[in-house]
This record gives C-alpha cells, structure tokens and sequence, in this order.
C-alpha cells in the first residue's frame, strides 16, 4: 500500500473475472481516505 500514498504515479489494475480488481482497488482507495 505504500504506492497509494505517493504523489504521482500510476497503478493498473488486471485479471481475470473474480481475481479481486475491484475489491483491490475499493481497499486501496479506503486506505488512501483515511491518510
């Protein structure tokens, strides 16, 4: 998690249906909320 919290950059996400993307994403922008 320590990539969410830097300024620039960018973070793709991929896999196949039911590999966790969206539950990865909803977790990272949760934490990034709470900095």
């Amino acid at each position: 998690m320590k990539a969410i919290s830097l300024p620039n950059g960018i973070i793709l996400t991929s896999g196949p249906t039911g590999s966790g993307k969206s539950t990865t994403l909803y977790s990272a922008l949760t934490n990034l909320n709470k900095i």
